[in-house]
This record gives C-alpha cells, structure tokens and sequence, in this order.
C-alpha cells in the first residue's frame, strides 16, 4: 500500500453563516390570576422570612438565596436585570429534569410531552426581595403592559414560573452522593480518624463577600470541634471550594440530624451552594506476575528528543525502568517520591510506558519526544492495610489540577515548565461524582483551562466496575452459544445504564473523553476461572459507560483499546464480578519490581485509564507526523496556536463504529422502531466510535485525508473545498466522506447553556450521492466536536473542477461571544479496494493548482 501525506486545505472562502436549525416550540401558561392563586402565598412567606432574621454579629443585613423555577423556556438577560434591583446578586442558572405537563402549562402542539424545567438562584437581601415582590404585583395588576427598561426577564420568569422558594438543606445535599460518602466513611474507617469532605459556597462577585462567607462557614465549623483545611477560589468558573475536617461524632450527629431534618447550623448555612464528597481519584495496588521485557528490546529503541509535547497528570513512574530511563520529565515539586516504597508506583509507570510504547505486545514504535510528567498521586495505606494511589486528602481536586496546568504552561510574568505541551492526559475520575446534567468543578476547570491555555486534555470516562447481573438461570449459562451469552451480557450493562455515567471531569466540553475498547494484543489461554463476558467481540469494555454528556453530547468521545476485562462468577448465581489479576489478558505495560534495581518487570493492565494513555499516545504520534508536514507544500502555514485544537480533530477524525454498532443494534435494537432511536442507542455505547490511528497520520492511493485550521467570529462563516477526482465521474464505486470539525469554546458558567460558540459544518455531499451513517446530525452538534461519515455507491456525473464544499459555521450559543473561535477541519475521501483508482493524486493536484504550486511541487 503506497502512503502519502495529508493535504492541506487552500485558505477558505468568507461566507454568510448556515441557517441552525432546532428551537423549542410555543408553550402554553396560565393566566395571571392562577399564578396569583398558585404563588402570591410563596412571595409572601420568603419576604416574612427575611424579617425575621436577625442581622449578622457583625452587623450585616441577612442574605438568602432565592430559586425561581420556570417551566418551557430559557430567560435571558437575567443577570442584567438583577444587576440592576440593589441587594439582588445573580448566582447560577441550572438545567433540571424535565417534568410532565400540569397546572396550566403544556407544550401547544403536543399537550402530552414533558417541559424543560430550569432553575434560577439570586442572593437577595429584605430590600431585594421587597423590589421583586413590587414587580410580582405590578405584573398581576397589568399583565399586558410592557415592563420596564431591564425588568423584562422577570416579566418572563413570573409569566413562566412554576415554584420560588428558598435555596435549602435538600438542594444542598441533592445529588451529590454526599450523604452515602459520610455513611460509608462512618462505618468502614478508622474509628478515630475525623472525616473530610468538601463545601461548595456560592461564588460571589464580590472578594468581600466571599471573605464574609468563608468567614462565616469557618466559625460554624471550628464551633463544630472542626476546621477549614484549604479553601479555592477560582471565579472563572464560579468556584469557591472549602475542604472541611470534622470529628466523626460531628459527622455522625450531622448525619442523624439529616435523617430526621431536625438540621443542623452548618447544613443550613445560607452561604452553602452544596456538600460534596471530598473528591479524589484512587488505583488500588494489584500483585505483579513475573515476566519482563529483555533488555535488548528495551536497549533498541530510540530515545525521544526535543521538548516535550505530552504531560502525564497521575502518579509517580518508575523514572529508571528499562522501558523509561531517558524517555521522561519528572516535575516533582511537593517531593511525591518521598512517600512511594518499592512496588508502589504502578499507576503512573503503566501510564507512562503506554504513552511511551504503547501495548508492548504490538510493538510500536516510540513516541519522538520525552513525556513531561507531574505526580498528582500519592501511596495511601487504608484500614485494611491495602495500598492505594490517589490524589491528596489535603488538598481540594480542582486546586491540584488547576496548579498542575498553570505550573506546566506558566501565567503573567512566570515562565511555564513545559510551555511546548499541547496534550495532558488525565487517566483518572472521581468516582463519588459521576455526571448528571450539571458540569462538575473539575470539568469546568479543565473547559477553561483548555481556552485559556489552548490545550487539549485527554480524560478516561472512568471505569463501572460494578458487578453485573445475567438475566439467567445458573443452569442455562452452560448451554448458551457465544452469541446469546454475549447478547445477555449487553442487556444487563444497557439496563444499568443509569449507573453507568461518566465520572467527573470527563463531562467537560473541550475535552475529548476516551473510553475503553475490549481489545489488546495479548495471548490468553482461557485457563482459569475468569470468563470474557463478550467473547472475544471488540465491543466497548465491560467497564464502560452507557451514557450522554452535558446536553445529551457524545461522551465518551472517542474509544481506544483498554484490554480485555475478565470476570469471575458468583458461584451463588449468574452474577460476575470484576477479576483483579496482572496476568494476560489485557495491554502489556512496565511495572515496578519486587526488589530494587529490578528494571525490567511488566504486568497486563485493563480500563479506560489504559484507552486514554494510548489516546495521548496517539495524539504525540500525530504532532511528530505534523511537524515533517512543515516542510511540505503549505507546512509552512502551519501554526503553533492551532496545534492543539489540530490533534483534537485529528484524533476524532480517525473514529468510526464499524461491526461493533451492527452488534449493539442486532443485540439491543430490536424494540426501536425510529431510526433515530436506534442511532442514539449505539452512540450511548460507542460515541464516536473506536479509533484507526493510520487515519489520522497519512493517505493512500484510494484515501485523501484533508486538513484545514482557521479562527472564526460568531455570525461568520469559512467555506473549504474537496476537489473532486475525475475518475470517479460516473463510475459505481463504494465511496466514502468522512468529516470531522473541532473547536475550543469559551464558557459561561452563569449560562444554562454554558458553551459561548457554537460550530457546525454542513456540505453539499449529495453531489457524490451520499447518505449519512453512524451517528445522527443533532447528537453531532450538542459538544466541540462534529464528527459524520457519509457513504453511497450510486454512479454520479461531475465535471473535472467540482468539489464538495464544506461550510463551517459559528454563532454566540451562551451569551455574548466576542472571541475569535479557533478550529480545525479534517476530511477524507476514499473508495473501496481492490477499484484500482489512484485518486490521491488527481485531489493533490487540483489544490496545488487552486494555491499556485504545480504538480511537481515548485
């Protein structure tokens, strides 16, 4: 197969936007005289609430958070207008779960569907909430009249108000599994060990209002027998964080106080967004089998060069292994190496020698330059006297990170350590925050970092290591073909699903999430207990998610081999547990010796930890590939501030679903009848698919990968070109267009939107009459990726000159967006083998004469 470069688009041409499509529909409301009836009583007894208070000891008029719930519509321009009533502050606008129709609201073309339900939450002080109730009656009293200048979206809220009430103890604690974690940390540590976790605070706007809060959260809490260990502000995302220390008696009293809602002062702090679990991710340390990799392998492969382009956030590797000496920067500032003994540095030295090598057992080549690492994992020794890695118990997850980014790519006058990274790869999740509809801390952190910084950060969905349930008697195991035994262990990880979400951060929206396929290139002699659940099928991993993201986007992104997961039967039932071993199968990777200066061992590793590794692994091999691009005709236009946002879409671009969607669908698909349902059905599974890694680093005779980048202003558009070959004209041949766009978006955490830019790509693809396959155009559009394949084999006339065109769009999605939007575009034409058509080089000749470069290149 004869390999050639990837093209470079000609410079786009400036174009008007595409129409969006989508908006919501009309909605019916109740008149002004039933929200009289419903509500008047609820104003009333939150304004009698504020007169009761008493002020602060500090002389401070009392403040409490005020929730507007609205049904079948966003409200914009809020924040403006409660800017402008005094003591009102605006403090969040989130999404809820949708409800059934009810008390005079209905959608006007189906009665029956469910409203959109949003919530809005203003700090307000008794003069405030007097000024609101002022505008709630003047709207009862003239309903029709237009309101006044800045007054219009709480016309609209009153209009579309379904509850107002108090912020409280229920929505502090709704959701975020914080309970369950006291629970647990109460019945299964050290009997005398206190108990951390974290509090939210409402960000204000103002430092000294935020003082005053923490202030106010520190006394409750040293009253307690407690204390404030470290505090974050980050306001960029609206991020106060506070890590508490209490006793377990106080832990225990708080949570018995909750079990009876005899509440108390802390859980009915004003100045509390919300209590969380103190977020950390955790690898428990497995025993290693005996095997190694023999020195001379080890020896021959070259040493990486040049500075780095890869940082790996996880734990410390084992800097000498022979598979690792020479080929890593280790950033140990806080002296993590401290605190490891022999054997414990595992996590970070099988990540490091995946991005390095990856799966030893395929034998790749080396990635070209040296991996910047920055241990954020410690050993921690638990109750039981088994080790784990994880993140600090000292300091908040979002502050470990948030230093980690800003010491590896440096702010204002300090100079970064590894300025040269353009990919940081995060093989870790908080398992007590798994995703549901509200972006995490973390995950906005890392949107904004990727902005601020123009990086890409490559985040593991996490791994569902719970135990999973056939719908089988144990009798009928025996006698299942491997088909049907693998269809039973699809349904029960589909009807799991609501368990299965993606672990914070891997929701953020600029990232790319990887999940995990069940593939590696080990031998397994199926000797043992263990049993492969999906049979040999290169499906997604057992551990994977089966979920949406934010908004319903893709998530995970993208899929990488994560080895084979093994499981071990109850022998009680057709219920299978995840079996732990470092024997084969799964990816071959370095590992720490018994003994010292044993440098040679390696283990077979398994999850989403492993995928994302190989995905950065994948994305080094990529800039290694642009960087020999330079040299070629229009290199030289390449820039080193769209480098990043390149590798994302590259990265997806190679992505596809291949035989494994045609399984999900045969398998799960049976009871859907809209084709719409089923593909999104097989992207909870798949996302974009798995990766082919060749895609994304050259073409072939019968395949033309294109690549463009540009910066766009919302309301503007670029319009890119793929020459069509002539040879294709009128021929019946399978061919395929593959398109793949990806961007950075600012955020706007107020926003319920919360993503500025919104891009989109639409093509006038049927002029090689082509249809659309894998994922549906509306799931495509909802992250900062489009990702769609279109294939067709009708025979279609075109003369020498035509071309597929591509418009790229961007317009403002979450309030005002002036930044100028950078992205990358990548395209590939292909037909099917054995056609004996060179079309390479018919497309390589037309843009060179589109750019002014003959055919030979001068």
């Amino acid at each position: 197969m004869a390999v050639h470069p990837l093209l470079f688009f000609p410079p786009p041409a400036v174009q008007p936007p595409a129409k969006r499509g989508g908006g919501g529909g009309k909605i019916k409301t109740p008149t002004p005289e039933e929200q009289r009836a419903r509500l008047d009583a609820k104003f009333r007894h939150i304004a009698k609430s504020f007169a009761g208070a008493q002020t602060t000891s500090q002389g401070l008029e009392p403040e409490q958070v005020v929730v507007f719930e609205t049904l079948g519509i966003s409200v914009d321009g809020l924040a403006k207008a409660a800017a402008a009533v005094p003591g009102l502050e605006w403090l969040s606008e989130i999404d809820l779960e949708d409800v059934a129709p009810g008390e005079g609201f209905e959608d006007a073309k189906e009665p029956a569907a469910a409203l959109s339900c949003r919530l809005y939450a203003l700090m307000s002080n008794q003069q405030a909430i007097t000024q609101l109730i002022g505008l709630w009656g003047n709207w009862l009293a003239n309903p029709g009249e237009r309101a006044k200048n800045n007054f219009g979206p709480f016309k609209t809220i009153f209009i579309h108000l379904k509850d107002i009430r108090r912020w409280g103890v229920k929505d502090r604690l709704a959701e975020t599994q914080v309970v369950e974690y006291w629970k647990e940390r109460l019945e299964d540590e050290d009997p005398k060990k206190s108990i951390r976790f974290e509090v939210e605070l409402w960000c204000r706007g103002e430092e000294s209002k935020r003082r005053r809060a923490y202030d106010h959260l520190r006394r409750l809490v040293t009253s307690a027998g407690g204390q404030c260990v470290t505090e974050t502000t980050i306001a960029e995302i609206l991020y106060h964080g506070v890590l508490v220390d209490l006793p377990r008696e106080k832990v225990r009293d708080t949570f018995d106080s909750i079990m009876s809602e005899s509440y108390s002062q802390l859980l009915r702090c004003e100045d509390v967004m919300l209590f969380r679990p103190l977020g950390q991710s955790s690898f428990p340390a497995l025993e290693i089998e005996d095997g190694r990799v023999e020195p001379a392998v080890a020896d021959s492969r070259p040493l990486p060069a040049g500075k780095p382009v890869v940082a790996l956030l996880d734990g410390l590797p084992l800097e000498h292994h022979d598979l690792l000496e020479g080929r890593l920067v280790i950033d140990d500032e806080n002296d993590h190496a401290s605190r490891y003994q022999a054997r414990q540095q595992q996590h970070g030295t099988s990540m490091a020698s995946l991005i390095a090598h990856g799966d030893l057992g395929a034998d790749g080549p080396p990635l070209e330059t040296p991996i910047y690492v920055r241990p954020i994992l410690v050993p921690f020794e638990d109750f039981s006297k088994n080790v784990v890695e994880r993140t600090p118990d000292d300091r908040l997850l979002v502050d470990i990170i948030h230093e980690a980014v800003v010491r590896i790519k440096g702010t204002g006058d300090r100079k970064g350590e590894a300025p040269t990274v353009k990919v940081i790869n995060l093989s870790f999740g908080n398992t007590w925050q798994p995703f549901d509809r509200q972006m995490s801390p973390l995950a906005k952190l890392l949107d904004w970092l990727s902005w601020e910084y123009n990086v890409l950060f490559l985040v593991s969905a996490g791994n569902q290591s719970q135990t999973i349930d056939l719908d089988a008697e144990n009798d009928e195991l025996n006698g299942m073909t491997e088909e049907e035994f693998r269809a039973k262990a699809l349904e029960a990880i589909r009807q799991d699903q609501l368990k299965r979400r993606p672990f914070s951060p891997a929701e953020a929206m600029n990232v790319l999430t990887v999940g995990a396929t069940h593939a590696d290139h080990s031998s397994w002699d199926q000797v043992g207990n263990r049993i492969d659940l999906l049979k040999g099928a290169r499906l997604p991993s057992p551990l994977s998610t089966v979920a949406n993201g934010f908004k319903r986007s893709v998530k995970p992104d993208i899929y990488f081999p994560g080895g084979r997961q093994l499981y071990q039967k109850d022998w009680r039932g057709p219920s299978f547990k995840v079996a732990h071993s470092s024997l084969p199968p799964g990816l071959r990777v370095a590992a720490p010796g018994a003994r010292a200066m044993e440098l040679g061992r390696t283990t077979h590793s398994r999850g989403t930890s492993n995928a994302t590794a190989l995905a950065s692994r994948t994305a080094g091999l990529i800039h290694s590939n642009l960087e020999k691009l330079r040299s070629t005709p229009g290199g030289d236009l390449l820039s080193d501030e769209y480098t990043a946002v390149i590798l994302k879409a590259l990265l997806v671009h190679g992505a596809s679903w291949g035989e494994a969607g045609d399984i999900i669908e045969n398998v799960l698909g049976g009871g859907l009848t809209k084709w719409q349902d089923k593909l999104r059905l097989k992207s909870r599974f798949l996302g974009y698919g798995e990766v082919d890694p060749e895609r994304a680093l050259f073409s072939t005779d019968q395949r033309v990968a294109m690549l463009g980048w540009q910066s766009l202003t919302c309301g503007s558009a670029h319009v890119f070109r793929v020459p069509l070959p002539p040879s294709l004209s009128g021929k019946k041949v399978k061919r395929r267009l593959t398109i793949s766009l990806a961007w950075f978006s600012p955020i706007n955490p107020h926003h319920k939107d919360y993503r500025r830019a919104s891009l989109w790509f639409s093509s006038n693809k049927d002029v090689l009459a082509l249809d659309k396959k894998d994922l549906d155009y509306d799931s495509a559009k909802r992250g900062t990726v489009q990702h769609q394949i279109f294939e067709g084999d009708t025979a279609r006339a075109f003369s020498d000159g035509d071309a597929i065109e591509i418009k790229v769009s961007c317009a403002e999605d979450a309030g005002s967006c002036l930044e100028k939007i950078p992205y990358a575009l990548a395209a590939t034409l292909e037909i099917a083998e054995p056609i004996d058509l060179k079309i390479f080089r018919e497309v390589e000749a037309r843009i060179r004469m589109k750019v002014g470069i003959n055919p030979t290149g001068t």
